[in-house]
């Protein structure tokens, strides 16, 4: 099994090194690459829900989660970092880094999905918020240098300064707490004792529960 966690977190990096241009897509004329109509603006302003700027992390043996907590799970430069499922439905976006390599850790609840973000974008270094919408039920993260809006399902900058350029990604492993305890004692585990609090907005909550409904 430990073989098998070793290989999988192997691919676990970053697969290129520098942000690339997708292929020209037609703008829908307003400057957005996406129709505005399948954008679900929840009528909030900008990281309703905080993310985690400065992430705190702690030895697996300190940690009171229980085994079966999901997690997802980074191996960067002989660094393995593991996220709580239940922080990451709390704040949605993680800034985070390990040796000079900036990323962003980014999960939706409403589709149950998670991505690995490198947060340098031709050459500058960027963090990302909760923008308060989401693109067919998925989450919309916005970079605060420029106020560019990005698509995670997509995976492209969709409005903004950076309108077409293409994410660059990485893999996150998922698994439990048990797993990684199992087959790294030694990793790191994300905490909430940041001073960020999540699901500070009750009203964005509640529209995002509905956004189902709407395009279901």
């Amino acid at each position: 099994m430990r073989n098998t966690i070793l290989l999988l977190l192997g691919i676990l990096i970053f697969t290129q090194c520098t942000s690339r241009k997708q292929p020209p897509t037609p703008e829908t004329g307003d400057g957005w690459l996406i129709p505005v109509e399948d954008i679900a603006n929840l009528g909030v302003s900008p990281d309703p829900i905080k993310s985690i700027d400065h992430p705190v992390f702690i030895p697996l043996a300190q940690s009171d989660l229980k085994g079966s907590e999901p997690v997802y799970v980074l191996k960067l430069d002989n660094v393995i970092k593991v996220y709580p499922l239940s922080i990451l439905q709390a704040h949605e976006i993680v800034n985070d880094s390990v040796s000079g390599n900036y990323f962003a850790v980014t999960y939706c609840p409403v589709t149950a999905s998670g991505l690995l973000w490198n947060r340098k974008i031709r050459g500058v270094v960027t963090e990302f918020g909760v923008s308060g919408m989401l693109y067919h039920e998925n989450l919309m993260p916005y970079d605060r240098r420029t106020k560019s809006y990005w698509s995670q399902m997509r995976m492209d900058c969709v409005h903004g300064e950076y309108i077409g350029e293409r994410a660059v990604t990485g893999f996150l492993l998922r698994t439990t707490l048990e797993t990684v305890r199992n087959s790294f004692p030694y990793a790191r585990i994300l905490t909430d004792n940041n001073g960020q609090k999540g699901f500070i907005n009750r009203k964005y909550n509640k529209l995002q529960q509905m956004i189902p409904e709407y395009f279901g």
